[in-house]
Parts: structure tokens; C-alpha cells; sequence
């Protein structure tokens, strides 16, 4: 037995073997090889998302598909954040952070046809945005008040400006809302501003202060229900009283902000405020105004530096702070 089984090992050793190819293909295998399998990589995490958020959608007045008026009333999802910012554009442009509440009033932008709201999420203590989210509803060409109307005008048709009082040119021929900007905007501000309704700088961005001086001016109009938008009803108030003049500003201003802290990623309070401010008003920040100093600030800070000859470090030290204080 020894020798036979001997005997076959030699034979089977001086043997050539072709086996044919093994497929499993059809048991949800693939051809057999050497080669190792692929490595799956998964896609990257949004931006500051929060992996454990639970993700929740955004509810534009019960569900509706379709709304008749800029003002409707927003369902938040739930979330662990304690601040949040909504806006009418993804940019999320002149927003500012406000604490979290379930629901929320919120006005659409005034022209006719699909609008969507977006919402960001933001934990407070970490800075961190955990989630964003956005919904879309259709908005109807009807009229919201007698004074204001959401309609767009007829293609090929100009938007004229309402009649005027005698020798008064008319200023405002456009739809003015959140997120608008131009010079139109600027001459709003400064009009709202000669009549006690506006505080802030003539920036020509129409932000969330422009926005409640516009509401202001209307309840002294008595144009309900005070949308805080420009539309017909309030230009012909506007197109009304003589046009306001842009003052002229001293090279210096008295009462300009002074600069005296070392700023950089991280910091907070109203000096970076003031910061976020004066990159703005100089053209080189469009960001939110949050007091925050994060990525969009360092590169606004970056884009001055360059401009007045520095080192583009990204950070509020004593020569930004010098060139920053003399502008």
C-alpha cells in the first residue's frame, strides 16, 4: 500500500494541472483573482455637519405646495443646535444668528413663482454649524395688501415707478426685500434714514435693519400688513418725498471704531462685530455679521493685508489693527 500510494505522489507530482477558470458570479460573487478588492471610500460629511444629527425636514405652512401670500409660517425640525439663521438665499447673505425656536413667521421674497427657505443650525458654545436644511413652495401672483402686491410685471414690460409729487423725480422703479442691493437700496436707506426710520450705515444691502425700518415707515403709511419689502404701494409713498442726498463723510470720523485686541480664528464679541463690519462697509467681507471670527473673516482680513502692502496672515495684529484704525 506504501509504495502505491508512493508510486501515485510521483505521478501526481509530474502531473501538469489546468483547472478551468471558477466564476461565482451567479452567487453574487465575481471571478476569482489575486487581485485585492477596491477600498470604498464614503462621501465627505458636509461642511460641520453632525453625523448623529437627526435629519428632519422643514415644513413651509402645514405642508402646502403652494401659498397666496409672502407670509407664511415655518415648522422647524428638531435639533440639539440652540441657534439658528434663516434666509431667502443659500448664501445665507447679511443673516444674522437668533435663538432656536420651534416655529417661525417668515416673510418670502415678493416676486411670483418657487421660493425656497434655507435654514442653518448652529451650536452657540462650539461654533460649530450641525445641520442645514431647506424647503420650496410655490408663491402665487396675487395681491398680499392694497399697498403691496407680490406680482411680477409682464414680460417685456418695464417696471415703472408710481406717479410722484410735481418736480419729484421718481427714485425707486424695483422691488426692494432681503438680500436686494444696488444703489436703489442705498438711496432707500438714506431716505428711511433723513425720516427717523433707519439707524444703520447706507450700504446699499438691504439687511435685517433696512428691512425693519422698512416696516416702520410703512405702519406710519398705514400700508398693511407691513411686509418689509418694497413693492408698489410703498414706492409711491417713497417716490413722494424729495430724494435724499449722501452726506458727506469726513476723512476721518470722530466716532469711528478703534481697534485695540488681537483678533484671529476663534475670537468673539463686539470688537470682531465691529471687524466683520468694517470688512464689509471696506468690500472685502459678504458674510454674516455674527461677532464670530471664523474662515470668511480670515479671508477678508487676508484680502486687506494684501491690499495695504502687509503680510497676509489672516489675523488682527498690531499693523492690521494700525491700517485698520486709519481707514
Amino acid at each position: 500500500m506504501l509504495k502505491k500510494i508512493s508510486s501515485l505522489g510521483l505521478v501526481l507530482v509530474g502531473l501538469t494541472l489546468s483547472l478551468p477558470s471558477v466564476s461565482y458570479a451567479q452567487y453574487g460573487g465575481g471571478s476569482i483573482s489575486n487581485t485585492p478588492p477596491p477600498t470604498i471610500t464614503p462621501p465627505p460629511a458636509s461642511p460641520g455637519a453632525n453625523p448623529g444629527a437627526a435629519v428632519a425636514n422643514l415644513v413651509i405652512d402645514s405642508g402646502a405646495k403652494t401659498v397666496k401670500s409672502t407670509e407664511v409660517n415655518l415648522a422647524l425640525p428638531g435639533t440639539d443646535a440652540d441657534q439658528m439663521a434663516i434666509s431667502n438665499t443659500s448664501d445665507f447673505k447679511n443673516v444674522a444668528w437668533e435663538k432656536y425656536a420651534a416655529t417661525k413667521k417668515w416673510t418670502l421674497t415678493p416676486e411670483a413663482g418657487q421660493k425656497t427657505v434655507y435654514i442653518m443650525f448652529r451650536n452657540s458654545k462650539t461654533g460649530a454649524v450641525t445641520k442645514v436644511v431647506q424647503e420650496t413652495v410655490q408663491l402665487l401672483a396675487t395681491a398680499t395688501s392694497p399697498g403691496d402686491q407680490a406680482t411680477t410685471p409682464s414680460a417685456g414690460t418695464a417696471s415703472v415707478a408710481s406717479p410722484s409729487s410735481a418736480g419729484v423725480a421718481p427714485t425707486f422703479t424695483r422691488f426692494l426685500y432681503l438680500g436686494s442691493s444696488g444703489n436703489d437700496v442705498k438711496q432707500l436707506q438714506l431716505q428711511l434714514k433723513e425720516l427717523g426710520f433707519y439707524n444703520g450705515e447706507a450700504t446699499g444691502q438691504f439687511d435685517n435693519t433696512t428691512k425693519s425700518a422698512v416696516v416702520e415707515f410703512q405702519k406710519d403709511k398705514d400700508l398693511k400688513p407691513y411686509p418689509g419689502w418694497v413693492g408698489p404701494g410703498t414706492r409711491t409713498e417713497l417716490n413722494a418725498l424729495p430724494a435724499a442726498s449722501a452726506p458727506v463723510a469726513p476723512a476721518v470720523s470722530a466716532n469711528a471704531y478703534q481697534f485695540t485686541n488681537f483678533l484671529t480664528v476663534g475670537s468673539r464679541g463686539e470688537e470682531v462685530r465691529q471687524l466683520q463690519l468694517k470688512l464689509q462697509e471696506l468690500g472685502y467681507y459678504d458674510g454674516p455679521v455674527t461677532g464670530s471670527f471664523g474662515t470668511l473673516t480670515r479671508a477678508a482680513i487676508r484680502k486687506l493685508q494684501q491690499a495695504q502692502g502687509l503680510t497676509p496672515a489672516g489675523y488682527v495684529g498690531p499693523g492690521t489693527r494700525a491700517a485698520l484704525n486709519s481707514l
